[in-house]
């Protein structure tokens, strides 16, 4: 995800914090992680206080109900936690919503050999709301990888 100096970055399900030394190079960009687990939000304020960086904010709350403003972040990450949601449809509604007009969401996703060969590899995407563009979805392992501006030509529907 690109991030440009002066934006604002939400990282929804930031746990423990494994993301954050990659945002150090941004340091006039306002990161501002969420989390559900009081004990994985304090392992990463102590990351946060480690690494001395004021630029980031950590907030208890939901995916599924963000308590943050529309249209508030530029670039919003979302890693390996779609999974957990209790409504991951609901979750990416909130993303979008968060979101300001243009902004960039990333989804990254663990996907095993056998959710590839179950057809599960695809259900972010299927959970994805209509108004939003695909840009592209890839594997990290493996020879697929799709470029499209179409979500139903990348589901195959």
């Amino acid at each position: 995800m690109n991030i440009e100096h002066g934006d604002k970055v939400l990282e929804v399900s930031i746990g423990t914090g494994s993301n954050i030394p990659y945002y150090g190079r941004y340091t006039d960009a306002l990161i501002v992680g969420v989390d559900l687990s009081e004990a994985m939000l304090k392992i990463c304020s102590e990351k946060v206080i480690k690494y001395g960086w004021r630029n980031i904010e950590l907030i208890q709350g939901c995916a599924e109900y963000l308590p943050i403003r529309s249209d508030s972040f530029e670039r919003i990450l979302i890693g390996g936690a779609i999974s957990y949601f209790s409504s991951p449809k609901r979750a990416l509604q909130e993303v979008e919503k968060v979101a300001e007009p243009g902004g960039k969401i990333v989804i990254y996703e663990q996907i095993t050999f056998l959710d590839r060969l179950l057809k599960k590899d695809k259900i972010p995407l299927r959970l994805t709301p209509e108004k939003l563009k695909l840009v592209n979805y890839s594997y990290l392992f493996g020879k697929t990888s799709t470029s499209s501006n179409s979500l139903s030509k990348a589901l195959n529907v």
